[in-house]
């Protein structure tokens, strides 16, 4: 492009912002409305609603062909003939003085008294009434076919005096009180004076039937097809009957929005008139339910409309949505920006768009790119980036694209933000880390900066008011004076890795985290934070994740997280907006946030874009106002509390209340607390009621309230109830329960003494049996002292074995070393005297004298006996000192039969000649237990047959599987044990030998290993005829189980 071409679009470009100002603003298309539905699973049983109405307390009324419905916060309440309507043909609904619905039906004039529709006295009106109203005092208007007559005194109604005649087709009241009544094609007006004036109005068309004024003071008639305005009273008629033109069943109906806007619902949708600007509003509603019957702006400012079902927007009137179908490349929304002229411009996960004020127009060459920042420069280029990788110039005025990618020197992958310095410097930030990028005549050259971090990419970037750079990335970068520094959480922030950031306009800066930790706000000055303050879900935010910060013109900060927007007016949470709250969705895009210079807010999300009215919102939405209704208090009901309070009997005090919320925005958010004030204190209600079942005697006061999400508590709504007691709680019940009492304490007493000797006689009994307990106890705990003495004693003792044990072991491999070699030498020896026959025949004699053919045999095996030994000995010094730790023994995999065999060998060295052992081994697979404790209980086994056999006869020892158990037995041929004494043979120091032949902790000892070790048992066999048997039984499947936990 031409220096002198740019510089005179530059300035072009400058006068026209100038000129437009920010009337350029907001010149993108009409958003979308959503809505909750309601149907018959809300309690519609009809859903072809016909009209709406709210009344005083702010309750929204419905009616369709089948009844009247209210709405209590959350579904439709049905009352039809059976609660006092004459009939649910409904001619016209107001409200009377007193705020209550006031219907006109071709049955007659009901009004709601709480429960029901009473009739409302019509004497002196001959004909049906068509249409009702209240004039300015507060007097009921009732237009029929006969004229217009007023109420003069209750229930009494007479004509208007100077009545010009004619049917009456619609009535309306002026703030300034002046009536204005519509009579087919003409405008009947009364003023204060009392003085009629009658106008035609001109042009054809069917008859007007509705009257209403805008907040422009503009006065609108129609009928079906047909709209007439007169700009101010006296003024010519308008025809603008062309804005209904396509529109079916338009003109029926006319009302006035909470802005002053004039509303007409129509089968193609509602109509919106506001100062010179008409247009259908886009709705978010199925093609079935855009047959209007009727419109309704609530007091909370939500759209309220009446078709198949009753629909209310969500947000109100505040949040409106663009997406795919409002012309947008894709609903998945990434860079917002807008550029000198006001043009919008809309990164999208399909592409970019611009914002025209009839659509969305698409940029061609980008429509599949997923574009994650945009940014305008200074000749109103747009500048995109994202992935796939590369960064796209286009011109607007030209239509050219040019993309910037590595064969241009633009490396980025990957591209989340961009920022333009004064100089004409473009900033990128990005998974390539952070890029310059600098303008020499036509072309651009990239230089990379800040290299990237495998911990977190550069996803933030932003320049705040004194001219600093800013990136958020494996830290907090600022660059002042041309360098970088680096800021993270031993300056005080909360993590090293920041995700996205922000640049307010009091110069703090507040930046959130990879992690889902909040976000962090403070002040900067020469390298130090100041001032910081962390925001996170304790201090109020819906989710600790936050994808982008904002703020906008009244310097709110907006937080938008994967739960919702959260709008913070200082550092306290203002509001929350999710999707049942009217924002586009719930789950917030990354660096997606646009505030514009009137108040307007644009957010980004995965489902759309939202605009915030801004300059519409006046603060969060005042706390529901809970209204108790449906009351029972054991059998009686009433529809709503009475002004007096409550009286029950002590048989009748169950209550149970029901209750509505009016002035609700997302009903979903709503939460209830109820007390009952004399019994318990503030609780979640759950449900919309409270039920207290069997109140005792007493004054309470029930008291519930309400809040939206975590805002503040509504006010509360409350009644009294007494409880009286029951006849025997009287004062003169009391005194004949007192000389009752009396008489009985005197019987009482007198068998008391009876009782108390009775008494005495087995306390003296129970006496004699606890000295027998206490008697055993003490045994017990000598038991218990010889068993602590005995447990230091050997500790003492295996302490002082533990040296020249230690000596013996460690002396034993070198002995038998020493043997072998002294072995091969004899040997050597003997074969070369074979040479030398006369001392050959010496030798051998002496050979065979000193049988050293056994000495060479039977000497390593005794050296092996005897290492075999001190390792037993050193195992038991193991196992004791981790018995006196406390400790338990470690089981490990291993093979019992050869246990089993090793203990028997280690005994045969010490049998007697008149004794044997048999051992028979079974089929016992590989378990784990304790080699050295369980060889220690077979020994000790062993070692007590032996004992009892008097060192002759036969020890028999078989293992074997029994029902996922194993089986060690060890029998003998000995006397066995007595019956009596076999129940104490466990028992510690209690030992059937003489005396210092043991000391009666053998067996106790190897019951303590089996079961507390191994988790199996020890048992005498008593079913064995002739000696003694013993089985050890050890689970197998438990000790695997334990071996492999261990």
């Amino acid at each position: 492009m031409p220096s002198s071409y740019r510089n005179t679009l530059l300035l072009t470009l400058g006068l026209l912002a100038l000129l437009v100002g920010s009337a350029a603003r907001g010149d993108e298309p009409s958003g979308l409305i959503r809505f909750r539905s309601y149907g018959t699973e809300s309690g519609l049983e009809n859903p072809g609603m016909l009209w709406l109405q709210q009344d005083g307390d702010g309750f929204v009324w419905g009616g369709a062909v089948d009844a009247v419905y209210r709405f209590d916060g959350k579904r439709f309440e049905r009352f039809g003939l059976e609660a006092g309507l004459p009939s649910v043909s409904v001619n016209d609904a107001t409200v009377d003085a007193q705020g209550r619905l006031l219907l006109a039906t071709q049955g007659g004039v009901v009004r709601w008294d709480g429960g029901r529709f009473v009739a409302v006295p019509m004497n002196g009106v001959p004909a049906q009434v068509w249409r009702i109203r209240l004039d300015s005092s507060k007097r009921m208007l009732a237009g029929t076919e006969q004229g217009l007559f007023i109420e003069t005194e209750p229930g009494r109604f007479h004509l208007v005096p100077g009545w010009p005649g004619g049917v009456v087709t619609a009535l309306w009241v002026d703030a300034s009180g002046t009536l204005q009544v519509v009579s087919r094609s003409s405008l009947l007006s009364l003023d204060k004076r009392g003085r009629w004036q009658v106008r035609e109005v001109p042009g054809p068309g069917s008859p007007l039937s509705t009257l209403v004024r805008d907040g422009q003071g503009r006065l609108w008639l129609s009928g079906e097809g047909r709209l007439v305005m007169q700009p101010r009273d006296g003024a010519p008629f308008e025809d603008r009957s062309q804005l209904l033109k396509g529109a079916v069943a338009a003109g029926r109906r006319l009302r006035v929005g909470s802005r002053g806007q004039l509303l007409i619902p129509t089968y193609r949708g509602i109509l919106e008139v506001e100062g010179e600007r008409a247009g259908f509003l886009r709705l978010g509603l199925s093609e079935q339910a855009a047959r209007m019957q009727d419109v309704l702006d609530d007091r909370e400012g939500s759209l309220w409309i009446a078709s198949l079902g009753v629909h209310r927007s969500l947000g109100r009137g505040l949040w409106t949505l663009h997406d795919a179908s409002s012309g947008l490349p894709s609903s998945f929304i990434w860079g917002l920006t807008r550029g000198p002229d006001g043009t919008m411009w809309v990164g999208t996960d399909a592409g970019l768009a611009s914002g025209t004020s009839g659509a969305w127009v698409p940029v061609p060459g980008l429509r599949g790119y997923s574009l994650k920042a945009v940014r305008v420069d200074g000749e109103g280029a747009v500048w995109a980036a994202g992935s796939p990788a590369g960064l796209h110039r286009y011109e607007p005025w030209s239509g050219k694209l040019k993309t910037f990618g590595e064969a241009q020197g633009y490396p980025a992958r990957s591209t989340a933000g961009l920022v333009w310095e004064s100089d004409g410097t473009l900033w990128a930030a990005g998974g390539g880390g952070l890029l310059r990028g600098v303008r020499a005549g036509e072309e651009w050259s990239f230089e990379l900066v800040l290299p990237p971090s495998r911990n977190a990419p550069f996803m933030g970037l932003t320049r705040d008011g004194a001219g600093r750079l800013w990136a958020a990335g494996d830290g907090l970068y600022v660059r002042e004076g041309g360098v970088f520094r680096r800021l993270g959480a031993a300056d005080g922030l909360r993590d090293d890795r920041v995700r996205y950031l922000v640049a307010r306009r009091d110069g703090r800066v507040c930046v959130s985290y990879t992690e889902p930790i909040g976000l962090s706000c403070f002040s900067y000055q020469e390298g130090r934070l100041s001032g910081l303050v962390h925001l996170d879900r304790n201090k109020g935010l819906h989710s600790g994740v936050v994808y982008h910060l904002g703020e906008d013109a009244s310097g709110r900060l907006w937080v938008g997280t994967g739960a919702g927007v959260d709008v913070l007016q200082g550092d306290e949470l203002l509001e929350h907006f999710g999707a049942a709250g009217g924002a586009p969705g719930d789950d917030c895009s990354g660096n997606s946030f646009l505030a514009d210079a009137d108040g307007t807010v644009w957010v980004g999300t995965s489902t759309g874009l939202g605009r915030f009215e801004s300059n519409r919102y006046t603060g969060p939405a005042a706390p529901p106002r809970v209204v108790l209704m449906d009351l029972t208090l054991g059998t009686h009901a009433w529809a709503q509390p009475p002004a007096e309070r409550l009286e029950a009997w002590h048989d009748e005090a169950t209550l149970e209340v029901q209750f509505a919320d009016l002035g609700i925005v997302d009903e979903t958010q709503v939460v209830h607390e109820a007390r009952l004030v004399g019994l318990d204190d503030w609780h979640v209600a759950h449900g919309r009621s409270a039920r207290y079942s069997v109140l005792p005697p007493g004054h309470y006061r029930l008291e519930v309230h309400a809040r939206n999400g975590q805002g503040p508590w509504g006010p509360v709504a409350g009644l009294s109830l007494v409880v009286h007691p029951p006849w025997w709680a009287a004062w003169w019940a009391r005194a004949l329960g007192v000389l009752v009492l009396g008489g009985a304490v005197a019987g009482v007493v007198r068998w008391r003494g009876l009782a108390l000797r009775r008494r005495n006689t087995e306390l003296e009994r129970v006496v004699a049996a606890r000295t027998v307990e206490l008697e055993q106890a003490r045994e017990r705990v000598i038991q218990a002292e010889k068993l602590s003495a005995m447990g230091q004693l050997l500790a003492r003792l295996s302490h002082e074995i533990n040296n020249p044990l230690t000596a013996i072991h460690n002396n034993l491999p070198p002995v038998r070393e020493y043997f072998e070699q002294l072995a091969d030498v004899l040997r050597m020896c003997r074969e070369l005297l074979a040479g030398h026959p006369e001392d050959a025949q010496l030798v051998e004699r002496l050979w065979k004298e000193w049988d050293v053919d056994f000495l060479l045999q039977d000497t390593p095996e005794a050296l092996e006996a005897m290492r075999y030994a001190t390792e037993r000995i050193r195992s038991i010094q193991a196992d004791l000192r981790a018995f006196l730790r406390g400790e338990r023994p470690r089981l490990e995999p291993d093979d019992l039969n050869q246990t089993v065999q090793e203990t028997v060998e280690l005994l045969r060295r010490s049998l007697p000649q008149s004794a044997r052992v048999e051992v028979r081994y079974g089929a016992v697979p590989r378990f784990a237990f304790h080699k050295g404790q369980l060889g220690q209980v077979l020994l000790n086994l062993l070692r007590n047959s032996l004992d009892a056999m008097g060192n002759e006869g036969e020890v028999r020892v078989s293992t074997a599987v029994r029902d996922d158990m194993v089986e060690v037995t060890v029998a003998d041929d000995g006397p066995g044990i007595p019956l009596e004494l076999r129940a104490k043979i466990f028992e510690p120091f209690f030992s059937t030998k003489d005396v210092g032949k043991g000391s009666g902790l053998g067996l106790a000892i190897c019951r303590q290993i089996v079961a507390e070790n191994h988790g199996g048992t020890l048992e005498l066999d008593a079913s064995v005829p002739r000696g003694a048997c013993f089985r050890v039984r050890l689970p197998l499947t438990q000790a695997e189980q334990e071996a492999s936990a261990a």
